[in-house]
């Protein structure tokens, strides 16, 4: 064996140190870059998640007077039903009390004419014997 071989000589000790350092720095300059990408999406993510916050909060205040005018008109829907009902009951005894109108006019003159017929008959009878 040869005596040369087992001994490093500073050059080539200084070489693979500058390519070490090098390594180094290449993969520290990889892991910097990684790390802002990451803090920028982190931020990015921070402001949508914010963003959908305050958007969420619209929505909800939205929905809140949506609400709010569904109960109003739930109640006018409901007065308006009854106001409905209490008609129908009016217009059912409105119909009523002129069919028995109609039904007490039909025996008036049911009446009427059974008088005046009977009166002309006896007219007719007294006249015939005057006459």
């Amino acid at each position: 064996m040869l005596e040369e071989n087992k001994y490093i000589t500073h050059e080539v000790l200084n070489t693979r140190e500058r390519k070490m350092y090098r390594y180094i720095d290449e993969r520290d300059g990889e892991l910097k870059d990684l790390f802002h990408n990451l803090d920028k999406k982190l931020d990015l993510d921070r402001q949508r998640g914010e963003q959908t916050i305050e958007q969420q909060g619209k929505m909800i205040s939205s929905l809140d007077r949506i609400n709010d005018n569904l109960i109003k008109f739930d109640k006018r829907v409901t007065k308006v039903e009854d106001q409905s009902n209490a008609h129908e009951r009016n217009i059912n005894n409105i119909i009523k009390v002129s069919e028995e109108k109609k039904a007490g006019s039909v025996q008036i003159t049911v009446a009427i004419i059974t008088t005046l017929g009977t009166v002309l008959v006896g007219a007719f009878g007294v006249a015939h014997i005057f006459f």
